[in-house]
Parts: structure tokens; C-alpha cells; sequence
């Protein structure tokens, strides 16, 4: 265009792209923005010669096109830098990632990694606008990564900010980030794609004062690298996922020379932002919260710690213990965070809402009756309902497992564990099968049974997805309005490990029969039962004569508790009552409290003269007396029911 179409700001010699309004003067893009700055006050209006917007371009990004206006970051290594930039003919300032590639293998890589980055989009991620191999460069290989630039600069300064202002997030403030920096970290687990360097420093802010995640340069395939080279690495160590920080310390040791290390990326991401969102809500570094040589149970200790130490409400420091778990196994990953945080929007498969409609029977439960017992059937995804007129309905769902347990609660039914998504917990509404994902467990378990107690629902034992038996407990308190986001807490574990027992509550306490154990790889049935009293198991040893798992529980009008069927030895089901008197295991127990441990025949259950009409097994909450007469519902033949005025136990039998 010549001279008369040179940019007039001072000694720039670029050629114009425009006039701006205020002044009537040309300048370049980059002149234009810097006039901008220094006249913030006045309009202005920017009439390009072409008729180009400033904001969109066709011409690619390359080398040529960038203008680096300021350094960020140079690597201690100097391998990476990161620029502040513009582009020519385009408005706005950039961040422009310049790194230097060791080999072609290493190139490849970057290039890989950069075909994912420019791929994402979520509000809560810094765009990739550009990623090209610098051809102008010409003492080795350089590959350059262009993403859209934050004024605001990133988390960590803000939180040095606030530090010094001793002004820290409301817990409004602070939940909103975590929801919107989970939501996109799950949506990057949804793309099968990790971060790997996940730190206050690579969190940046916008004018609209979100967070979004940037830096992609350190993703999974760069992680060990970074876990190779730590100690030339300031500050990120902070944020390591203990097995990471593992890594790095053997590496420091001599006794890791390449720098491998076995984990999930996904789990360490999620431990590297639950340290990000500690330092958040604390304004203070997360240190020593990731060494491993204190051990499992004490650095766990030291997180819980630090988490309670918070001055925000429970929601707040529930989330950050589900991060921060020490042991992998027991850490959510981000899709369950993200279901945790947005329970409406939980996926079960992920393209389907959380409320699922499973087709429904007309056989099922109408609106108007009101379930009253429920029992599992061994068919998959099927389960039975008896109301309070002793009448049989069918409730389908794919999330009735033979392995899972479940009990009635309101107006739905809740489901737990079961070999297929053993953490999971779910509330079925009856009337329309709508199925909503609760709070996972804390262990996954099934062929466990399941209890209220006290108002509370108990999950006692059960098979792990170690296909071991199972001693723990977890405790969920159903008495709140919305149990939607209720955490299940840890109970006290009962003596022995037990799977497929049954558990009743009376006067008080909490009584276990029985159960399955494990012996030279084999399941067999147990003859001891314990008892929870207060805050204490005891156990009684060789207490039933014959050895039981899958009884059913209940108490008569003699305040006896009958022991119901079940299966026996070599897998046989059993038609077989005995009586329990309630009264001879209190004496029993106050013996063992004073450490006298014989047993007295007269003192253990006596075989009844009754029988059921058929062998069955007994799972759920599937025990009470309806209308006056001794109900259980079986797992594989029907319902038994007990009236005295006939004597004699009768079986409604499933369809």
C-alpha cells in the first residue's frame, strides 16, 4: 500500500490495516490495541481499509503472523517458554507456548497431543487456537502452541491476593469454581484425555471471574517426563498424587532411574486439583499431604486434618475428602464428582439421563397401594413387592441385582451394591421406576445385607470386588429431607467377615446370623452370630448347631426371634425354624463381658416344630408382621406368612 499507509504510531513502521474513529489515524492491529489502552475513556470504532473483521481471519497462524510482546515462563531446563502475544490482523492478546522438541519421537507427541487440545471445547478450557512445528527456526525443532490469554492472569495469584487481603471465596464463590473446574475435568475424562499437571499456576482466571483449565504441555504422555525430572521442577511436586510423589522420591534416591510409576492419571489428576481446591479454601500451599513414607493411615490422617480445619460448611470439606483419598481405589474420579456435584445430570450409561424410565409392567405397583416388604428375585432386574392388602406386584429395573440388596424408603425403593457397580447406591420411585443416583459407598460390597437401625440405614459385610468376605459397616442417615447428597459414614466393623448374613434390630440392638465365610477357596456357612450393642460387637461362637448363611429374621408375638430357612452346608436350602430367645443371648454377652466364654445347650436356639411349606432363602427387608401374621419374603420361592388362629406356615408363590 506504500507509505501513506504506514502505521502513525510512534516508531512503528508496520504497514495500517485501519483507521479508528477517534482520531482519524491509521494503525496496525497491534497499534490499534495499544491505542485502546491509553485512551480507555473515549469510543473508539476501528474502520479497517479491506472490510475485514479484526476478530475473525482466514489467513493460518504461523510463526510469521506472531507478534511475542512479553515473557511468561522460561523451564529451568529452558526447554519450554510461554509467551504473551498477538497475532497480525486479529485483536486480542494470546498466550504463544514455544517448546523445544528433543527428537521426532518427542515431536510426534507434542503434535499428538495437540490434535486433542485443539478438539475441546468447554467454557471452562482455555481454546487452542493453533499448534504448527516453527519452520523459522532452524537450530533444531520447535513446536508452538497457541491458546487464548487471560488479563486476569492465573489462580495462584489470586489466591496470593487474597491472602494478602486475608479476603478468602465465599462458599458460594468457592463451590461455583470447584463445580465448573469439575465439570470440565470430567469432560475431559468423557474424551478418554488427562491433564498432568494440574496446579493453581495452570487454573487461569477471566473478566467474568471464571476459571478455566490451560497448559495442556504437561498431559499424560508428558507426565513422566515431569515425574522423571522433578527435581528441575519448582513447585509442582506440591501437587503430586501420592503414588507421583512416590515416584519422584525414589527417582531423588537412585532407586527409579527412568522414572516409572504404576497409576491411573485420572485418580492422580483428581488428587492434583483436590490439593489446587485445598490451597483455594485454605490461602496456604498444601505441604507434606502427599508422602507416602509417613504411611497410608497417617498421611490420611494429616489430609482429614487439614480438610477439617476449614472454615466452610460440610458439602465443602465432604467433596475434598472424596478427592483426597491416599489409596487410589477409594478416590472418585471426575465423572463421579461431576454426579456428585449435579445429581440431576448423573449419566448412568452417559447418554441417558440420571432419571431413567425403565418400561413398566402392568403387573407392577399402582400409585395407590403402599408397599410395605420387598425382596430381590434371583432373575436379573427383577423384584417383588408385597403391600399392605398382601397382594404380589413386580417392580423392573436393570439395577436389581441378585448380589445387590435393597429396602423400601418413602414413596422408593433403595438399592445397594451388587457385583455390577459394587459402590453404587440408587432410589427407585415406585410408582413411575424413575431411578436417581445417590452417594456411592465408601467400599464396594455385595451379597451384604441391609438394616434400619435406629433410624439409620446400616450396609453390614458382604463380598468385596476382592471376592473376599467383609467385615465393615456403613451408616447413612435417612432421616434428613434430601438424602441425595448424604456421604455414608463408617460404622464399627463386626468381629468377623461375613458375606450373604442376615441382620435384624431389637430393644436397642443389632443381631447377625450366620453368614458365609471363606475356606480353601470355598464359601461355607458360619454358626456364629454377633450382636451390636451401643458401640460394640460381640460375638458368640458355635452358637447355631447348624451352620446358616441367607436366613430370614423375625420376631413373634413371644418376643422370640425365629430363625428362618436359608442354605446350609454343600449349598442346600433349608425349610428348617429355629427359636431364639433375646433374653439368653443378653446373658450370654454379660458372660463374655467377663470374659467366661462357655456356652450352656439350653442357652442356644432350639429347632422348631414348624417348617416353612418350602425351602427358601432371604435377602433385603423382607420381615414383618402384616395383618397380624409373621410375613417373610423369600429370594426364590415366594412369600410366608404365619397366622396362629391356623398354625401353620403358608406360601404366596411368585409368578
Amino acid at each position: 500500500m506504500g507509505s501513506n499507509n504506514s502505521c502513525q504510531w510512534e516508531n512503528c513502521k508496520n504497514e495500517a490495516f485501519g483507521v479508528c474513529g477517534c482520531n482519524k489515524q491509521k494503525y496496525c492491529v497491534t497499534c490499534y490495541e495499544l491505542h485502546q489502552e491509553s485512551n480507555r475513556k473515549i469510543p473508539h470504532e476501528f474502520a479497517t481499509f479491506n472490510g475485514v473483521s479484526l476478530d475473525v481471519s482466514d489467513q493460518p497462524i504461523t510463526m510469521k503472523s506472531l507478534i511475542l510482546t512479553k515473557l511468561i515462563y522460561r523451564s529451568p531446563e529452558g526447554l519450554t517458554e510461554v509467551h504473551e502475544g498477538r497475532i497480525k490482523d486479529r485483536l486480542g492478546k494470546y498466550a504463544v507456548k514455544i517448546m523445544h522438541c528433543m527428537n521426532d519421537s518427542d515431536l510426534a507427541k507434542k503434535q499428538k497431543e495437540s490434535e486433542m487440545q485443539l478438539t475441546m471445547k468447554h467454557p471452562n478450557i482455555c481454546e487452542c487456537k493453533a499448534a504448527f512445528r516453527d519452520d523459522t527456526f532452524q537450530s533444531g525443532c520447535r513446536f508452538v502452541i497457541v491458546m487464548e490469554f487471560s488479563e486476569e492472569g492465573d489462580l495462584e495469584q489470586e489466591i496470593e491476593k487474597r491472602k494478602l487481603k486475608k479476603h478468602p471465596w465465599s462458599e458460594p464463590e468457592l463451590m461455583g469454581h470447584f463445580t465448573e473446574l469439575i465439570n470440565a475435568f470430567a469432560y475431559l475424562q468423557d474424551n478418554n484425555l488427562t491433564h498432568g499437571d494440574i496446579k493453581p499456576r495452570n487454573l487461569y482466571q477471566t473478566s467474568e471471574g471464571k476459571l478455566k483449565i490451560g497448559d495442556f504441555g504437561e498431559s499424560k504422555q508428558s507426565m513422566q517426563a515431569l515425574v522423571t525430572q522433578t527435581y528441575q521442577v519448582t513447585g509442582t511436586v506440591v501437587y503430586f498424587s501420592p503414588l507421583l510423589f512416590g515416584a519422584y522420591l525414589d527417582i531423588i534416591k537412585g532407586k527409579n532411574l527412568k522414572g516409572n510409576v504404576r497409576h491411573n492419571p485420572i485418580k492422580s489428576d483428581v488428587y492434583s486439583l483436590g490439593l489446587s481446591f485445598l490451597h483455594m479454601a485454605s490461602l496456604n500451599k498444601p505441604t507434606e499431604l502427599n508422602n507416602l513414607e509417613i504411611g497410608i493411615d497417617n498421611l490420611q490422617s494429616n489430609v482429614d486434618k487439614a480438610i477439617a480445619k476449614l472454615n466452610y460448611p460440610e458439602q465443602t470439606k465432604i467433596l475434598l475428602q472424596r478427592m483426597l483419598q491416599v489409596q487410589e481405589n477409594k478416590r472418585h474420579d471426575f465423572k463421579q464428582l461431576r454426579n456428585y456435584l449435579n445429581p440431576s445430570s448423573a449419566s448412568i450409561p452417559s447418554t441417558v439421563s440420571n432419571e431413567e424410565t425403565p418400561k413398566i409392567k402392568s403387573s407392577q405397583v399402582q400409585k395407590s397401594s403402599e408397599p410395605r416388604l420387598i425382596s430381590i428375585s434371583q432373575i436379573q432386574g427383577k423384584a417383588t413387592l408385597m403391600d399392605q392388602n398382601e397382594k404380589l406386584a413386580i417392580l423392573n429395573s436393570h439395577r436389581f441385582q441378585s448380589s445387590s440388596r435393597a429396602v423400601l424408603y418413602r414413596d422408593s425403593v433403595i438399592i445397594t451394591g451388587g457385583l455390577k457397580n459394587s459402590k453404587c447406591v440408587f432410589k427407585i420411585i415406585i410408582s413411575t421406576c424413575a431411578a436417581t443416583k445417590l452417594m456411592d459407598m465408601n467400599e464396594g460390597r455385595s451379597w451384604h445385607t441391609l438394616l434400619y437401625h435406629k433410624d439409620l440405614l446400616y450396609v453390614l459385610g458382604g463380598r468385596s470386588d476382592a471376592k473376599e468376605p467383609i467385615s465393615s459397616v456403613e451408616i447413612l442417615d435417612t432421616t434428613k429431607e434430601d438424602i441425595s447428597r448424604e456421604n455414608w459414614n463408617p460404622g464399627t466393623s463386626m468381629n468377623l467377615p461375613r458375606e450373604n448374613t442376615s441382620a435384624i434390630s431389637y430393644e436397642g440392638k443389632i443381631f447377625v446370623v450366620g453368614g458365609s465365610q471363606k475356606e480353601n477357596n470355598r464359601w461355607t456357612p458360619m454358626n456364629s452370630i454377633e450382636i451390636f450393642d451401643n458401640t460394640r460387637w460381640y460375638i458368640i461362637k458355635e452358637y447355631l448347631d447348624s451352620p446358616c448363611s441367607g436366613v430370614g429374621l423375625i420376631v413373634n408375638k413371644q418376643d422370640l426371634i425365629l430363625i428362618v430357612g436359608g442354605s446350609r452346608e454343600k449349598g442346600t436350602h433349608s425349610n428348617e425354624i429355629f427359636i431364639c430367645d433375646p433374653k439368653s443371648i443378653d446373658i450370654i454377652v454379660e458372660r463374655i463381658k467377663n470374659e467366661q466364654f462357655d456356652i450352656e445347650n439350653e442357652l442356644k436356639p432350639v429347632k422348631s416344630e414348624q417348617t416353612l411349606e418350602e425351602a427358601d432363602i432371604f435377602s433385603s427387608q423382607s420381615s414383618m408382621v402384616l395383618n397380624g401374621k409373621l410375613t417373610l419374603m423369600g429370594s426364590l420361592i415366594g412369600s410366608h406368612l404365619y397366622e396362629d388362629a391356623i398354625g401353620k406356615w403358608d406360601v404366596k408363590r411368585y409368578k
